[in-house]
């Protein structure tokens, strides 16, 4: 890592900062209190702000907000840190650069700072070792021997094995803990499988019994049909039946209103001939005969005159009556032609309204068929979003897109492992290089493995150090590499049992799908069905006022030709009746010649024996009383007549109802109608239809339960399969935690640690000591304990840190952190210290600058910041950067040309 710039707004005495860090030795100069320490603090906090307890401390006095924004490099990329606070807020944001532009990968103070971590940057590593405050030189080694050996085998990477090592023991359990679950899912399989064929025999009987029941709806719906048929017929048989009940009851009725009307006619015959003989008595009858010497043709003449108007009545009543029988002729044929057509249509009307009625049977089932259909469709629906809810998708294109891009992912991880173990080969081969070059100039090989090229043993050694550092780089790629295969490993596996699971899910989403469109489809079809249904019904309502406007304008008819028919009598009745009255009609006009003759001659006689020319009206009292007697027995003769001539029309018409009645029996009779026939027809097909209405229910609890039945079998399956491929997976756990022990014995402190501990204590204590001698201190070299404290040797004697003064502990001390620094410039090539001078004398302080200058030969690619103010750090220092405070107490930095 090393510094690449850092800004700051607003950040203790720093109103605005932007500084550009250059490799090599970076002195920041300035007078006490001109705001130095501060850029250092900029820098700890943009990397570790969990460190300040108070961070509104760090803001510049009266402002709101504040921000420090720090770029590094790592590993060749870099990120650029920002952190502000506003208002007591925080925020927080990691940027990756691409070519010219940065790319935010984190923001968050805590997912920022986790980042860092994975980076490599921890905060106890960073304040004991790389960055030494103002007085805190000595403070690796006053720390607590266990802290110390944690903080430095965390740089070497020892600690980090340790912590693999220790996860890997919970790995290991919680794999064994998968392999017992596993275990014991497995043992189910038996058990399952035999669920499975249970459930498969149920299913094949309950389709075999469902097969027989919609067998025996077909038949009850044969049944039902013909019974259906049965009743339609005697439906009709009945209404036609009532129909000719109520005529005969009509008739019945009418031919006993005859029957009064005609005792009635009697009474009043009886009457008026009482009434006859009371005007035409004894003493009357006497006294005519007397007067009819002188009077007899007069009063014969006017009694023939009296038969002639009577005559001419009955004439014109005869007349009218034929005209009528003939008007009666004429349109009863057409009315009774009207009434027949009115006939059909109103069976016509009556079949349509049965059907209309059985529409409506048929309409109620459907919009039952149509409800539980709906409730199947939403069923299927909650189903499938429950399935894609549970996975966190919207529906089933999303679905098919995760497990797209689960599938493309297990390709890119199984691309990218195959890759990762290509490298770690080639790796493993460098190493085996390296350690065979290592090998031959150990062996006392002077010239050059690679080049052929003449060595001394001074670069024999050197070549020897390079190739051992270049192996323990490549071995720690390695272990690298070795980590992210196990990482990438795991990340496939997860994958493909979760590309596995949406496998499944799919499948059953695309049958769940099916169902749904065929019920979809079913719903639309009897929606149709039902729109079918009630666009016919709409016509309901007119037809039944069609129906009784029939039935009204039939009664109208009858009526009608009830009149004209004079009380039901036929066409043919009626013709031999107009014959018998234009016979009668004949009689009377024969009758009025004879009698208009014989009045004639009467008439002639009275005018011989009275000797007038005219026959007046007007003679003695007595034939004026004679006459009234005479007109009123006339009357009475008339009012015989009459009541003589309707007691015969309604004797007529008696004869033709009990005709009628007669007819009425024999064609009810001819029916056949049986109203016991006909409700036991109708209990017949309520049986039927409950039989069938039961029928279907266990059809549909059948249907029901078989699909209760088909998705256990489904989940059985889908359940066994899963465990089957679990057993293969358990195989692959077991092999896995055999190579699992194998790698953590290998991360063991026995193992890589050791390697690591030995390796890096070597070559902390070499670049120590190269920096150690250069303090010229009475000692000849120091050396590293156990856990990283410090023993000085002079002879054969050791010296423990705590005997030294202090110049020679601070000595000590910077040693042992440049050391480290150096030891690992590889992953930590840049080193902070502010006043690092502090507790040195002349001499020492002199030393240390001539090891600051010295450090790029000593360590290669190493940036140091030094804080100090001293100027005469300006001498080694690559880049000069002058801290100093204007008038308003503002810092201001500026590097030196």
């Amino acid at each position: 890592m090393r510094l690449i710039s850092v800004d700051l707004r607003n950040f203790r005495s720093h109103v605005n900062t932007k500084l550009d860090f250059s490799d090599g030795v970076v002195a920041i100069v300035g007078e006490n209190g001109a705001g130095k320490s501060s850029i250092l603090e900029a820098i700890n906090y943009a990397l570790f702000p969990m460190s300040y307890r108070n961070q509104e401390e760090l803001m510049r006095r009266g402002s709101r907000e504040m921000a420090v924004s720090l770029v590094i490099e790592i590993d060749g990329k870099q990120y650029r840190i920002t952190r502000t606070r506003r208002e007591g807020k925080p925020e927080s944001k990691l940027e990756v650069k691409q070519g010219d532009m940065w790319r935010l990968i984190q923001h968050g103070s805590q997912d920022v700072n986790k980042s860092l971590e994975e980076l490599g940057l921890r905060s106890d590593v960073f304040e004991n070792t790389i960055y030494i405050r103002q007085g805190e030189i000595a403070s690796l080694l006053n720390a607590k021997p266990a802290e110390r050996k944690k903080i430095v085998g965390r740089i070497l990477g020892t600690e980090d094995l340790e912590e693999i090592y220790e996860d890997l023991r919970d790995v290991i359990s919680d794999i064994r803990q998968r392999e017992s679950e596993l275990e014991g899912e497995i043992k189910r399989v038996g058990s399952l499988r035999e669920e499975l064929e249970r459930a498969r025999e149920d299913l094949i009987k309950k389709k075999e019994k469902k097969k027989e029941l919609e067998k025996g709806e077909k038949e009850l719906s044969i049944k039902i049909e013909e019974i259906k048929r049965r009743i339609e017929e005697e439906e009709k048989r009945r209404d036609l039946y009532h129909k000719l009940n109520a005529q005969l009851e009509e008739k019945k009725k009418e031919k006993a209103e005859k029957e009064v009307k005609r005792e009635e006619i009697n009474r009043s015959i009886a009457s008026k001939n009482e009434d006859l003989r009371g005007v035409l008595g004894q003493e009357s009858i006497s006294e005519l005969e007397r007067k009819a010497r002188v009077y007899e043709p007069y009063l014969k003449y006017w009694q023939l005159i009296g038969e002639i108007q009577y005559i001419n009545n009955d004439i014109m009543r005869l007349e009218k009556e034929i005209e009528e029988i003939e008007t009666a002729m004429k349109k009863i044929p057409e009315l009774e032609e009207e009434r027949s057509r009115i006939e059909k249509e109103l069976l016509e009307a009556e079949g349509e309204l049965k059907s209309m009625e059985r529409l409506e049977g048929e309409l109620k089932s459907e919009r039952n068929s149509l409800i539980k259909a709906e409730n199947e469709v939403n069923s299927l629906k909650n189903s499938i979003d429950g399935i894609l809810k549970s996975i966190g998708v919207e529906d089933i294109f999303a679905l098919k897109k995760v497990l797209l891009e689960a599938i493309a992912k297990v390709d890119e991880l199984n691309n990218l492992i195959s890759s990762l173990e290509a490298e770690k080969k080639s790796k493993n081969k460098e190493v085996s290089g390296l350690e065979e070059m290592i090998e031959i100039l150990e062996r006392g090989e002077r010239r050059c493995p690679v080049c052929s090229t003449e060595l001394s043993d001074e670069r024999i050694k050197e070549v020897i150090s390079e190739k051992r550092s270049e192996i323990d780089e490549l071995i720690v790629k390695i272990e690298e590499i070795e980590k992210e295969i196990t990482n990438k490993r795991e990340e496939l596996e997860r994958i493909k049992k979760k590309a596995d699971d949406m496998t499944r899910l799919e499948k059953d989403i695309d049958f769940m799908n099916r169902s749904l469109e065929e019920k979809i489809s079913e719903v639309e079809m009897r929606r149709e069905k039902i729109k079918n249904l009630e666009l016919k019904l709409r016509e309901k309502s007119e037809k039944e006022k069609r129906f009784d406007e029939l039935k009204r304008r039939i009664n109208e008819l009858n009526r009608s030709i009830g009149e004209l028919s004079k009380h039901g009598k036929t066409v043919e009745e009626l013709s031999r009746e107009k014959e018998m009255r234009r016979e009668k009609l004949d009689s009377y006009r024969k009758n009025l010649e004879v009698l208009n003759n014989e009045a004639e001659k009467i008439a002639e006689e009275i005018r011989g024996i009275a000797g007038i020319s005219t026959i007046e009206k007007g003679l003695e009292q007595e034939l004026e009383k004679a006459k009234r007697r005479k007109e009123e027995a006339d009357k009475l003769i008339r009012d015989l007549d009459e009541l003589r001539r309707r007691l015969n029309e309604v004797n007529l018409e008696i004869e033709e109802l009990d005709k009628r009645i007669i007819e009425l029996r024999k064609e009810i009779e001819d029916i056949g109608f049986s109203e016991d026939t006909y409700s036991e027809l109708k209990r017949e097909l309520e049986n039927l239809s409950r039989e069938k209405e039961k029928t279907a229910r266990e059809i549909s609890q059948l249907e029901g339960e078989m699909r209760i039945r088909e998705e256990r079998v489904r989940s059985l399956e889908a359940e066994i399969s899963d465990l089957e491929r679990k057993e293969k997976v358990l195989e692959r756990i077991r092999r896995f935690l055999d190579a699992l022990h194998e790698v953590r014995n290998a991360f063991s402190k026995d193992g890589i640690q050791r390697i690591l501990r030995e390796r890096g204590k070597a070559a902390i204590e070499h670049y120590s000591n190269r920096i150690f001698r250069d303090f010229s201190l009475p000692y000849e070299k120091l050396e590293l304990t156990e856990d990283y404290g410090i023993n000085l040797i002079r002879g054969n004697e050791r010296f423990s840190i705590e005997n030294l003064s202090g110049g020679e502990k601070i000595a000590a001390a910077i040693s042992l952190r440049l050391g480290i620094a150096l030891a690992k410039a590889g992953k930590m090539d840049f080193l902070i210290m502010d006043e690092p001078t502090v507790h040195l004398d002349d001499i020492r302080r002199e030393n240390l600058m001539e090891i600051v200058d010295r450090l790029p030969q000593l360590g290669g690619r190493m940036q140091l910041i030094v804080v100090t103010h001293l100027k005469d750090f300006e001498t080694v220092a690559d880049q000069i950067i002058r801290v100093r405070r204007d008038r308003s107490g503002n810092s201001i930095a500026e590097i030196a040309q």
